[in-house]
């Protein structure tokens, strides 16, 4: 996610690559948070971190 967001990937851009290996449903769940939406974290196929700790990691590796 601090990739996708520092690089500003386009989410379609990477959801063509994802759906080569199989990976669409993580790499759509991947900028669900991006968007805002911290709060529904179940049924996804990856574990997303919560909003305080990503915006923790943010801060310490200098994504704005």
């Amino acid at each position: 996610m601090l990739l996708i967001e520092s690089e500003d990937i386009d989410q379609e851009t990477l959801v063509e690559t994802a759906r080569w290996y199989d990976l669409e449903p993580t790499v759509k769940a991947l900028y669900r948070p991006l968007r805002g939406d911290f709060d529904r974290t179940d049924g996804l196929p990856v574990i997303l971190p919560k909003k305080e700790e990503y915006m923790a990691l943010k801060e310490q590796y200098g994504v704005a």
